[in-house]
């Protein structure tokens, strides 16, 4: 009975912590933006606190980055992206019948889906139906590289499009595409592959990323301030930087979210507009931010300061390049890991064994 109890205790102090933190997260959030040299200090007051009551104020800067970013992550996995892939074979000979299927998805799931196919010398053929695949059959009687499209929707103003390329060959002529090429899509760009690799298990190798851009920071200034690298030391440095991305990450998702999701490029582009502007702005608040905080700390002029922010802005850009670069060729991102991670943890060796090496010449040397 007693453990009953407790089980109940626990769930209601965590339902009582979630409503907390409902109304602590936009507090918090619009304390950082609107105050921002509120953050060292506050920081400093609750880290000399010797309390269990620490950030009761404001909730905590390590549970605001994790909701900032793995909230958003979380709907991201869970929701499948939206849009209409097309898959079927590269290549087929004349007047064999080629299949073709699309996978659509849907933000709102009506159960009521028209499709329309359209296809060179083909006829227009349309389906109502109530699944989110969809079939079409084809003949060709010429060769030729052959053109299909697919226009789906959930008959609620939500419209997907796609195009496929098929090679039609003659009959003597042999096929030059494996039958792993099958599933093919020929629209996906870049940023379509980019959406699509979040929703895979390398995907969150990009959360990661964000989750480790304070500590970056963090790491990189405690550097430039000389400060031995300690548990609590290093603690006051990342909370400050926890505090200071959240805005960042939870604008950077926002727009990421609504973009693939919530609001059409092509008909509501002023709706685009406004998550875009509200991102960039942050984006040159934290470039202030970080680079009045490491002013201060190492007393440095304004061109210094720029330049060492800048110098970790550059990097994070290059690192999200790099993903960004590799998200559509898995193998290619798997071996640039690999290489990234082995290359890293080869140097701290090295460097390991040679401050170990030059101490152990030291100490011969002073025997001596």
């Amino acid at each position: 009975m007693n453990n009953l109890t407790e089980i109940i205790e626990g769930v209601e102090k965590f339902a009582y912590e979630i409503l907390i933190w409902i109304l602590l997260i936009p507090k918090t959030l619009i304390n950082i933006v609107l105050n921002p040299s509120w953050v060292p200090e506050y920081v400093t007051q609750e880290l000399n606190d010797k309390t269990d009551d620490r950030f009761d104020n404001f909730i905590s800067p390590v549970i605001l980055i994790m909701i900032s970013t793995l909230v958003p992550v979380a709907y991201l996995i869970s929701v499948p992206y939206p849009g209409a892939i097309i898959s079927g074979p590269l290549e087929a000979h004349v007047h064999q019948p080629v299949r073709f299927v699309v996978d659509a998805g849907f933000v709102a799931k009506t159960q009521s889906y028209h499709y329309q196919w359209t296809a060179d010398e083909q006829q227009l053929q349309t389906s109502d139906y109530n699944q989110l695949a969809n079939y079409v059959v084809f003949t060709w009687d010429t060769p030729g590289s052959k053109q299909i499209h697919i226009q789906a929707d959930n008959t609620k103003g939500e419209t997907y499009e796609s195009t496929f390329i098929v090679n039609i060959l003659d009959e003597n002529q042999s096929f030059t595409a494996s039958i792993d090429d099958g599933y093919y899509m020929n629209t996906h760009g870049a940023g379509q592959n980019f959406m699509n690799s979040l929703q895979e298990p390398r995907g969150l190798f990009i959360t990661f990323l964000f989750l480790t851009m304070p500590m970056l920071f963090a790491l990189a200034i405690d550097r430039v301030r000389r400060v031995p690298f300690s548990r609590r030391a290093f603690m006051h440095s990342f909370y400050i930087q926890c505090y200071y991305f959240s805005p960042v990450n939870l604008a950077f998702w926002s727009l990421l979210l609504g973009f693939a999701y919530f609001i059409d490029p092509k008909k509501e582009i002023l709706l685009l507009l406004l998550p875009l502007f509200t991102t960039v702005i942050l984006l040159v608040w934290l470039f202030v931010n970080e680079t009045r905080l490491i002013m201060k700390e190492k007393n440095l002029s304004v061109m210094p300061g720029i330049l060492f922010t800048g110098v970790c802005y550059a990097l994070i850009a290059v690192l999200l390049f790099i993903y960004f670069k590799f998200s559509g060729n898995p193998e290619t991102f798997r071996k640039f890991l690999w290489t990234f991670y082995g290359t890293t943890i080869g140097a701290f060796i090295a460097v390991a064994s040679f401050r170990l090496l030059l101490r152990l010449f030291r100490a011969s040397r002073s025997k001596k």
